[in-house]
Order: C-alpha cells, then sequence, then structure tokens
C-alpha cells in the first residue's frame, strides 16, 4: 500500500519536473532561527532548483555559521530603499531564476513533503499562487477560523487564519507573510512584488501583490496539506498585538494597502473606515464597565484596576489617526507607482 506521503511526494513531483522552483528566504534575524530553517530546506523530499536568502545580517555569527554550513545556498546582500520593508522580497525575485518563486521567513520549518504539497495547485494553469498552511503552535489554530482563511470580508476586513486546516485546497483572496509561492510570470504581469511603501509589519509587500492578482482574475489557492512550523512567529505575533505601535501601523497600512491595490474608488476601503470608526464605542463601553467597585462575578475590584480604568480609550486616537494617516501614504505609494511604471516604460533605471 502506497502512503500519503509517498502519493503526494509523486503528484508533487509532476509540477515540479514542469516547473523550475525557487526558494527565498526571507531572513528577520531572529536568533538561531535562520540555521534550523536551513537544515529543513535540505532535507526536503524534493529539491528546489535553487534557494536564497534575502536580508541576512551578514555580520551575524549565525549568518556566517549558516554560510559555511550551507554552501550551496546563496546569500544575498540586502539593499534597503526609503520607505522600503527590511528585508524586501523583489530583491530575491530579482536574482532568482525559478518559474515559480517561494517565499518563507527565516522562523520557517518546512516538513519534508512541503515542496511537493506546495507545487501540487500548479498543475491547474489558471493558478497565479499559492500558499500552505503556517502553523504557529496555537491551542486550536487547526479549527479557529476554518470557514475564513484569508479572505477580503465585504466590510473591507481581511482575515489570516493560516493555521487552519480545511483538509482540502481551498480558494483564498489573500496570502499569509510567509509560506507563499507565485509563478513568476503572475509577478511579471502586475509588475511585481511593490518594494517601496510598506514600512510596518513584514508581509504587506505580499497581500498587495494577491490583492492585485486576484483582482485580475488570477486565481490563490491555500493548500493545507503544504506545512511550515513558524512558533517563534506565532509568539512575536501575539506581543506586538498588544502594542500601540503595532495597531497604529495595522491601520496604517491596512488602508494603504486596499487603496494601493484596488484604487481609490473601490468602496471596501471606505467601508473598512467605517467598520472601524463604528467598533470605537467598544472602547469606551469598557472604560465605563471598569468604573465599577465590582468585577461582573461579583468579585471586587482593586484600586490599581479602577485608576487603570481609562486606558481602553487611549487605543480610540490610536486607531483613528493610523486609519487617517493610510491615505496620504497610499497616495505617495501611489505616486511612486506611477513614477516607476514610467520609468520602466522609458527604459531609464528606478
Amino acid at each position: 500500500m502506497v502512503s500519503p506521503r509517498d502519493r503526494s511526494r509523486g503528484r508533487g513531483e509532476v509540477s515540479l519536473a514542469k516547473l523550475s522552483v525557487t526558494v527565498i528566504v526571507v531572513a528577520r534575524n531572529y536568533h538561531g532561527d535562520l540555521l534550523a530553517c536551513l537544515k529543513h530546506l535540505k532535507d526536503l523530499d524534493t529539491k528546489p532548483a535553487e534557494v536564497l536568502i534575502v536580508g541576512a545580517q551578514w555580520d551575524d555569527p549565525a549568518v556566517q555559521t549558516a554560510r559555511q554550513q550551507f554552501p550551496e545556498f546563496h546569500f544575498l546582500p540586502d539593499e534597503p530603499a526609503e520607505g522600503a520593508s527590511n528585508p524586501s522580497h523583489d530583491l530575491g525575485v530579482a536574482a532568482s531564476a525559478g518559474d515559480v518563486v517561494v517565499f518563507i521567513d527565516d522562523t520557517s520549518r518546512a516538513e519534508p513533503s512541503w515542496l511537493n504539497e506546495l507545487m501540487m495547485p500548479y498543475e491547474d494553469e489558471s493558478v497565479a499562487g499559492v500558499s500552505g498552511r503556517v502553523a504557529n503552535g496555537i491551542p486550536g489554530e487547526a479549527t479557529n477560523g476554518i470557514s475564513e482563511i484569508g479572505c477580503l470580508l465585504p466590510n473591507g476586513n481581511l482575515t489570516d487564519n493560516f493555521g487552519a486546516d480545511p483538509g482540502r485546497p481551498i480558494e483564498v483572496d489573500h496570502v499569509p507573510s510567509t509560506n507563499v509561492s507565485f509563478r513568476r510570470t503572475a509577478l511579471e504581469s502586475i509588475g511585481g512584488i511593490r518594494r517601496i511603501g510598506y514600512p510596518g509589519r513584514g508581509g504587506r509587500e505580499l497581500t498587495d501583490a494577491a490583492l492585485r492578482l486576484r483582482a485580475k482574475g488570477g486565481r490563490l489557492i491555500f493548500q493545507p496539506a503544504a506545512v511550515v512550523e513558524a512558533p517563534a512567529a506565532g509568539r512575536t505575533d501575539e506581543k506586538n498585538r498588544m502594542s500601540y505601535r503595532f495597531c497604529y501601523t495595522e491601520r496604517r497600512d491596512h488602508v494603504m494597502v486596499l487603496l494601493r491595490a484596488l484604487g481609490w474608488r473601490d468602496p471596501l476601503t471606505y467601508r473598512f473606515l467605517w467598520t472601524t470608526v463604528r467598533e470605537q464605542p467598544n472602547h469606551v463601553r469598557k472604560f465605563v464597565q471598569s468604573l465599577g467597585r465590582t468585577h461582573p462575578d461579583g468579585s471586587r475590584r482593586r484600586l490599581r484596576e479602577r485608576l487603570a480604568a481609562p486606558e481602553p480609550l487611549t487605543w480610540i486616537p490610536v486607531e483613528l489617526s493610523g486609519l487617517a494617516a493610510g491615505f496620504p501614504a497610499a497616495f505617495a505609494a501611489r505616486r511612486n507607482d506611477l513614477i516607476g511604471a514610467g520609468q520602466a516604460n522609458s527604459g531609464a533605471p528606478p
């Protein structure tokens, strides 16, 4: 009897025989993660045509060790541009030769059958991109949000839930920040991955590319059998979500990516604005509830808790200012896009 792993290996190799693959490791420079990531790539059932590492800090001892242990992998020096996320994905694409480019963070640990599974949906030529499951090791993540994986909702919100496992490949609207792949021809059809303009949380460049591909009719597939484990990324996100800076940049970049990818006339951006504004009274209700002497369960509220009651109100200006900042940021980014497109058409260097 043939095992499921052997069956997936055979099907994935059909796509790998037709399409060459470049895996681009986007280094976030977390201590010790890069070595483990590269070891898992070396142990894949089927090897990609090339592995590129972008964004690694060359003076880091761990990076120097990685270059010695994995001489078959290529380390690219990052060249940050003004306003660009660092590290940037487009550097890897420009240096790659694969028909399909795959992005993973250095926090990711790919399973041996990962690449075979990720390539399977490309047997359908209408598929522009494929993403896989990102297991952060959070209890219940395999079922949480299973009906809303990678959705662009009618109110303009983007759902994640990329740790969920629906048990089969499904079509999605956008992609996670790691474990993502695109056909090179699909990226070329939208002018590539935009480098400048997303200085906040990593991965918005890929969301932008995914939304633009969808707007052009490209299909994006979420393949849950293509699994990477990224527990460090899950812990980092959870910590960051409690900060004002994270909240501000999330709101700003969300408005920015909708306006930049879908255009100023698309109603989804304005629905997102209205949805966020309508959510602000929730902070006021939390403030009022925390003024009481007792908790809802009847236990007495400490004086320290009552003195901290105004804290929910402080999130209102953070969220609203982030929304407002998204408009000039999107305007500047769109202007850069037009300038870059004009230079590309004229043959001038960007």
